[in-house]
């Protein structure tokens, strides 16, 4: 399997837990709106995810995957296995003692993620209430990262989209089903997030059997020597996502500083993540085995051609989401959200937010692509200076901005630093020779962006003919966005096909393999 039929198939899988998301998030925006018990429990939330990307889907993945896949390398199959449960033993081990150091110390620890809220003890404790029940779904999805990360080693990338999916419809479920038992929608999803975790480990694991790869637990003391190879290469990992994560965790920090915001934040995040889940993720995870292998074979001029093309295609997609999003954010966050106990006001500061993240998305998905090259020559050091210097300014800036613009300071914050951190790898990957872009294709990156001038002003016309879109009825608000976006998507693709952009032309190939 190519890595673009790969990322193809990931993207599709993708697409469907992003609309599975919206549902689920409509649903919690109609139940609790933008106040107290909303910001409750996204921080409840926000916290296992923080450490899930840190080290399951971060550091773990981007470690493991290489290391499992240099062992591959021959056909040595029983011993990359043995070396999967060998880690899988000490995975238990340390997520365990990491649930029970939060249990004990969660109070302490919520004085550093959610410091805004200590001002109000009856808030504060309910929020460290709601994290120990939630906490311990931290265990469950890393273990779905482990089992997922020696699936995409032998290029199998579906289930790992699937979870998503799964994740959502649990949680919408759970809304109703435990409301019964706890009368508080907080509480029915933070027992819903248990529930999911034991399905999404069972649901994996059996794909995993079905695929003869048979994962248990097990200390193998010969493989002590491996086993320090992958935690030399595992800690700066950890450092280095740590960093990336706290750059996202510093903005809800903050956020908790301000009311409401940080469910402005979780709302808006929701929609700029789409495409970054797509596009950047899905390209990152299937191109960071094949880029691995080409390495280990000295292929380097293959694992160039790789990164060139990866660019492109995220930027030929990045550019009309960023685009798209700007223009019409209040369009969607009206049509998606707002209904129940989600107001007007919530509304227009979740599309404010919406709009200033959305000039960060090209620059989301090229850090995503770009980390790649140095994970795959397993180069961690490089990563974790580059993330420390973003973290310290972005929370510098976050401190500044605050003051002047309110929650909004915390977009802007976050959008200078994504596009200096994109600057910096690009200058450090040309400096240590990794790439020095003399095969990268300029003329379709400058068709993409004259193109992407067209989209805007296409957009821009067609605002005008909706100029009362808020107070239009939800069913005339789905016509004119469906009708707005699928048309101008629809030209937008015209006008590639036209320029005869090669991105076109491959994805229809790469559809038709998939």
């Amino acid at each position: 399997m190519s890595v673009f039929k790969a990322a193809f198939n990931i993207s599709f899988f993708t697409l469907i837990s992003r609309i599975t998301g919206f549902i689920r998030d409509i649903i919690i925006a109609y139940k609790l709106g933008a106040g107290p018990v909303s910001d409750i429990l996204f921080i409840a939330l926000k916290i296992p995810n923080f450490f899930r990307r840190t080290f399951a889907e971060g550091a773990f993945s981007q470690s493991f995957v290489p290391t499992y896949a240099k062992i591959m390398v021959g056909q040595n199959f029983s011993e990359a296995n043995k070396f999967a449960n060998h880690i899988f033993f000490f995975f238990i081990i340390i997520l365990t003692c990491l649930i029970i150091i939060f249990e004990v110390f969660m109070p302490n620890i919520l004085m550093v993620f959610a410091p805004g809220f200590s001002d109000v003890p009856e808030k504060f404790q309910q929020t460290i209430d709601l994290c120990r029940v939630t906490f311990p779904y931290i265990i469950f999805i890393s273990i779905v990262s482990l089992i997922n990360g020696v699936l995409n080693s032998y290029k199998i990338f579906i289930p790992g989209s699937i979870m998503p999916i799964i994740y959502n419809f649990m949680l919408i479920i759970s809304l109703y089903i435990f409301y019964d038992l706890t009368y508080n929608h907080a509480y029915s999803i933070a027992y819903g997030l248990l529930l999911t975790g034991v399905i999404q480990v069972i649901s994996i694991y059996l794909i995993a059997l079905r695929k003869n790869i048979k994962l248990l637990p097990k200390f193998d003391p010969s493989l002590k020597k491996e086993s320090k190879k992958f935690l030399f290469i595992l800690l700066p990992a950890i450092l280095a996502a740590s960093i990336i994560q706290l750059n996202s965790m510093a903005d809800t920090i903050i956020a908790t500083l301000i009311p409401n915001a940080v469910s402005y934040l979780y709302y808006s995040d929701r929609l700029i993540q789409l495409p970054l889940s797509l596009l950047g993720i899905a390209l990152s995870t299937a191109m960071l085995p094949t880029m691995s292998q080409e390495i280990k074979k000295n292929n380097f001029r293959e694992a160039q051609n790789i990164m060139n093309k990866a660019i492109n295609i995220g930027l030929f997609f990045a550019l009309p989401a960023m685009i798209g999003l700007f223009l019409l954010c209040e369009e969607i966050v009206f049509t998606l959200f707002t209904r129940g106990e989600f107001n007007e006001v919530t509304a227009y500061a979740t599309a404010n937010l919406i709009q200033i993240y959305s000039i960060a998305i090209p620059a989301f998905i090229l850090i995503k692509i770009l980390m790649t090259e140095f994970y795959a020559r397993r180069n961690m050091k490089t990563p974790i200076k580059i993330s420390f210097f973003i973290l310290l300014l972005n929370i510098s800036l976050n401190l500044i901005l605050i003051k002047f613009y309110s929650f909004l300071g915390i977009a802007i914050a976050t959008v200078i630093s994504s596009w200096l951190n994109v600057l910096f790898l690009l200058i450090l990957i040309i400096k240590k020779d990794y790439n020095s872009f003399k095969k990268f294709n300029f003329s379709i990156l400058l068709k993409i962006l004259l193109n992407s001038i067209c989209l805007i002003l296409l957009i821009l016309i067609a605002k005008q003919y909706i100029a009362d879109f808020i107070r239009f009825d939800f069913s005339k608000k789905i016509f004119y966005l469906t009708i707005i976006i699928s048309s101008s998507g629809l030209i937008y693709l015209f006008l590639a096909l036209l320029t005869k952009i090669f991105v076109l032309k491959d994805l229809v190939k790469t559809s038709n393999q998939a």
